[in-house]
């Protein structure tokens, strides 16, 4: 997966103002004080926040099936917990 440089900006320049058109590096403008970063830095943040996405999405999985087996100890149906939790 290759990670858009407006998803690494967000990540790891939380606190810096920027914009940029179509994921394109050069169109990067870069407002403040911060340094801009150069394309190599931003590519080399790829996999960190790749992996920081994907940690993100596994967190919301688990939660997920957790709810629904607590749900389920609660007597509820397979049925009931996926009506309430928008499974199938």
């Amino acid at each position: 997966m290759t990670v858009p440089y407006h998803e690494i900006l967000s990540r790891k320049f939380p606190l810096c103002e920027w914009r940029m058109v179509a994921n394109d590096y050069d169109t990067l403008e870069w407002f403040g004080e911060h340094t801009k970063p150069s394309k190599e830095v931003l590519d080399g943040y790829s996999s960190e926040v790749e992996q920081l996405i994907q940690d993100e999405i596994n967190t919301k999985i688990a939660a997920k099936e957790s709810a629904k087996a607590k749900l389920a100890a609660l007597g509820l149906t397979e049925e009931e917990v996926n009506a309430i939790i928008g499974g199938v």
